[in-house]
Order: structure tokens, then sequence, then C-alpha cells
């Protein structure tokens, strides 16, 4: 094991030959993008795996794009719910970046300037050719289709995948060390799908001590020591590229295809100095320090899927499950107590109006004493009658109040225990009672934006985020107790307001 003699600046490089060592950070920014939402700008994908590093199995073959349209596609629209989005990117005066970064499902790719535009549909990567008069100071602008991946498709795909699939995309050198192909197994041994599989070891890393750091971080030696087997079993500390490497490999040894992504970047910051810019959309500061690697695993019928297992990164791409759970309690609060009579009254009432007794009564006793009997029964009888109606009106008047005392109550017995999908569950049913309907094929993501944007608030989207985070991190969220039970306090209480 050795840490090499040199230290490298992070950044995008098109050699990965020879990964690890040590990085120093660089804030050089390299574009700025306005979009809607922190986006992974994709570059290129690498498919093979030397033991050491990442390398092509063919040459790039670079095609041009005709009126700006992309050819190349990670995954098929027809099969995946897609959002019409429009981001722009503008390089740095800074930046020596000569690729074009672009989103996930990229279908176009326009210029306000004369550019030519190349790409790989191998590697997906993407180069411009301009002028040196005009220079790369004026954006270009990408129309992407932006996926929300089903998790229930997701589970139901074949595992017979093409035999051009399966040739490029499951090599592994024969060097490969037997406790990598182990410890696959071992995570995935009660995983019925591809889809299970590919989620136990993405969250492997983060729920057994592996740590992201850029300093210190080893070089596996020249001998036969495997870049991928030295981080898992000897170092457990690395950045993106160990976290990327090893899942890729790992579920190559499970015959899942899957390629390493030579991401480019992650989203970026938000500029604190925002230009006027039209409703929903921000300005982001992309540096070499959001320089990112991350997997594609392939999923029959569907395409190319990004996951990220590297500790402290979320993925940005949305997946989503249809969320069925019981409806709400049906009781109206104010039926409920007008029904809540005693039963030994209602008896008494039955017998005081029942025509037999009445008149097994005025024979054995005579007609003045069953009037002097009857008497007070029917005053009784209108009384109760009298006080029905006025609890009745009188709930009908403090329905609200009433209802929002129920659902309180209701809510915090659920919240005692702070069970995050049964919050959440609960919180979904709230709003469908408020008329906040969810349309069918909408993921949680575009719903929460809808409910925000009516209430005025985030807290909805930001609570779907940590959501999310439970279902993809097998319970674990980046936010303590406290500041998890407020926010759904404050949201729910807005909601039932």
């Amino acid at each position: 094991m050795g840490f090499g003699n040199t230290v490298q600046k992070v950044g995008y490089g098109e050699n990965d030959s020879q990964l690890g060592g040590s990085f120093v950070q660089d804030d050089t920014a390299v574009f700025e993008a306005i979009s809607k939402e922190r986006l992974y700008w994709r570059i290129e994908s690498k498919d093979l795996y030397t033991g050491k590093g990442w390398e092509r199995s063919s040459s790039l073959d670079y095609n041009p794009l005709q009126s700006g349209a992309v050819q190349w596609q990670a995954f098929s629209p027809q099969a995946v719910d897609t959002t019409e989005e429009e981001a722009s990117v503008t390089y740095t005066k800074e930046s020596n970046l000569d690729k074009v970064p672009i989103p996930y499902g990229a279908a176009e790719v326009t210029t306000s300037y004369s550019a030519l535009l190349f790409q790989d549909l191998e590697s997906g990567m993407m180069e411009m050719e301009v002028s040196e008069q005009q220079g790369r100071s004026q954006p270009y602008t990408v129309q992407y289709e932006d996926p929300s991946f089903s998790i229930d498709q997701l589970k139901q795909v074949s595992d017979k995948d093409p035999s051009a699939i399966q040739n490029k995309y499951l090599q592994l050198p024969s060097s490969l060390p037997d406790r990598v192909r182990a410890l696959a197994q071992e995570i995935t041994t009660d995983k019925p799908t591809r889809y299970d599989k590919v989620k136990a070891i993405e969250r492997y890393f983060s729920q057994n001590g592996y740590t992201y750091q850029i300093e210190d971080v080893s070089i596996p030696e020249a001998g036969g020591e495997d870049y991928v087997d030295q981080f898992l079993f000897e170092t457990m500390v690395g950045y993106c590229d160990n976290f990327s490497s090893s899942m890729v490999v790992m579920l190559r040894t499970l015959d899942i295809p899957a390629r390493w992504v030579k991401g480019g970047f992650t989203g970026g910051e938000i500029k604190s100095n925002q230009p006027d810019l039209p409703n929903g959309y921000k300005l982001y500061e992309i540096t070499n320090n959001n320089a990112h690697s991350w997997v594609e695993v392939y999923f029959p019928n569907v395409g190319w899927v990004p996951f990220e297992p590297t500790s402290g990164f979320t993925n940005p791409t949305e997946f989503y499950q249809e969320t069925v759970a019981e409806d709400m309690d049906s009781i109206n609060p104010e039926e409920q107590r007008i029904e809540e009579t005693n039963p030994q009254q209602e008896q008494q009432e039955q017998q005081a109006t029942d025509p037999a007794d009445n008149e097994e009564d005025e024979s054995a006793l005579g007609s003045s004493r069953s009037s002097r009997i009857n008497m007070p029964i029917k005053v009784m009888i209108v009384i109760g009658v009298i006080l029905m109606v006025l609890l009745g009106g009188f709930s009908y008047w403090k329905r609200q109040e009433i209802r929002t005392w129920y659902l309180q109550k209701k809510w915090r017995k659920i919240s005692e225990q702070l069970d995050i999908e049964e919050c959440y569950h609960y919180l979904l049913k709230l709003l469908a009672k408020k008329g906040f309907n969810r349309n069918k094929g909408q993921t949680l993501r575009q719903y929460a934006k809808e409910v925000d944007e009516t209430i005025g608030k985030s807290d909805m989207y930001d609570l779907t985020l940590l959501y999310e985070q439970y279902l993809y991190r097998n319970g674990q969220v980046e936010v303590d107790s406290s500041t998890l039970r407020n926010l759904f306090q404050r949201i729910v209480h807005q909601i039932i307001a």
C-alpha cells in the first residue's frame, strides 16, 4: 500500500488508468448553470476496469449533432416518466474545460453563436468547436427530459440483458480477489430483484463505516494489489472514485451490467448574487471541487439508471413508488358525538313508546294513573330530542374546531414515536383530505412543489427529500429527531389551519 509522491489537484481529467492518491481542493469556477434545481452534469462513462483504474475498450467516435439534436440517451424516454425542462450553461473565463457537460435526458443543445457539436455515442462525451474570435463566453442551452424512475418498474424488469451489454459491461480482470465477489454476495443474499441488489450495495458504504476524504488516500502498489479490494478491505477511506468503482465492480460480480461515470460535476452552489430569472430558476456556480464520479446500472427496457454510492452525496435523480396507505378514520367527529348515547336511556325510551306496554299499564292501573305516568315520560322525550338537536347544532357550528382537535389529537399519537414513514403517509392522507390531490404518475417531489407553491412554504419539499433519504438509505436521515419533528409539526399545523 502506498500514498504516492505527488498530490493531484481536484478537477476533471481524462486519464483514469491509475486511480488513488490525495487531492487538494480547487475552487476555480468552471461554469455557471441556470436551472430549476441542482443537476448532475454528465460528461462520459468508461467500461474497462483494469484493477488499477478505468479505460475505454474502444476508441472515441465523434458524430456531429444535426441542428443540436442529441442522439445519445442513457435511458429510454418512452419507458420513463419525464418532465420537459431547460437549462443554460456558461463557461467561466478561468475554465479550461473542453467538454460539454449535459444533464440526464438531454434532447437538444443550442447556441446563439456559430458552433459545431460532436458526441461519442458510446460514452456520451460531447465536445464543441468554436472559432477563436467567438470564444465560449456566451451560454449554450440544453432542452432535456428530466427523468423520474418508477421503483415498481425497476423491480419488475427481466434479468436477461442484451449480449452486447453483457459483453461490454460485465468485464472484470481475472486478478480480482475472490473476497470482493464474496462480499457482494453477502450484501445481496436476501435481495430478490436487481433493483434491491443495487440499492443494497449503494447503501452498504454509508452503513458500514466507509469515510469520504481526499487527503491521505492510498494508491495500490505496483504489484497485484487491486484498487477496489484495497478500499473495501484495507483502507475504507477515499473519495468518489473509490466508492463508485467499488460499486460497479461488485455489481458486475453479480452479473449486473454497470458502468463507471466520469461525471463531470455535481450541481454546485447557488450564487449569492442572483440575477433576474424566470420563476423557479436559480444560478449555480460549478467549480473544480464539484468534479465527481458515480454509477450507472443497466435495467432492460429502461436503460442506464444513475446511482450514488459515495458517502455524504445524494442522487439528484428522482425515484418514486406509488404510496398505498389506509384511509384516515372515516368517522366524522360531530356524528361520533351524536351517536354516543347511553344504551340504557335508549332502551328506556323504546319501552316508553311501546304501545303494548301502554295498553298493559292502562288496563292495570287505570286511565288517570297512566296519564300521570306518561306525562313525565313524554316531557323527557321532548327534552331529550331538544337536547340532541341543540347538541347537533352546536357540533355543526363548532365542526371546524372539533375536526381540528381530532386531527391534532391523532397527529400527536402518531408523532410520539416519530416513525418517518407513518408520519409521511399520514401527511399525504391529510393533504388529500384538504383537497391537495396527487396526480397519477406524479413523483413525490413534483407533488411537494405544488403543495409548497399553494401554501407559500418550502417545508413539504424539504420533508420529501428527507423521506427519500429514509427510504433509500435504510432509515438514515441527515437531521436530528428534534429538527425532523419540528418540520413535520410545522407543516401539519399549516395544513390543518
